[in-house]
């Protein structure tokens, strides 16, 4: 079973690999606000970069 520093560290790779990606979905949401608890192309934009990226 790996550590919980290990799966910190696996986390961080991660996340710095995808930093770009991640970034683009940050900017896209924030220029296209939603009003709260009716998220729809939010959760849309999110569900489809998840599966781009197999998650």
């Amino acid at each position: 079973m790996l550590s919980t520093d290990r799966l910190k560290e696996l986390a961080c790779a991660a996340i710095d690999e995808k930093a770009s990606e991640i970034i683009d979905v940050a900017k896209d949401i924030l220029a296209h606000p939603e009003p709260g608890y009716s998220e729809t192309r939010t959760a849309q934009v999110v569900a489809k970069k998840f599966t781009d990226l197999g998650i």
